[in-house]
């Protein structure tokens, strides 16, 4: 899952617009427990520790919701 911090915002699924104008994201993939396997930060903008934990925890959660989501299509 991938987090965009645009205008100081912080958001998942920008649209294209938003996407060129990012200051930076963080990409974050899990496993169905939570535990992150790997992240990627883009962008020329830094982040702050308190920021990537906040991406990290959107992410995390997003991950969790979309998991969730699949199986029901799945089954």
């Amino acid at each position: 899952v991938t987090v965009y911090k645009i205008n100081g915002q912080l958001l998942v699924d920008p649209t294209t617009q938003e996407e060129h104008a990012y200051d930076a994201r963080l990409t974050v993939a899990s496993d169905d427990k939570g535990t992150i396997s790997a992240m990627q930060k883009g962008g020329e903008m830094p982040l702050t520790i308190e920021e990537v934990g906040k991406m990290v925890d959107i992410a995390l959660d997003k991950a969790k919701f979309l998991r969730t989501e699949v199986e029901k299509v799945v089954k």
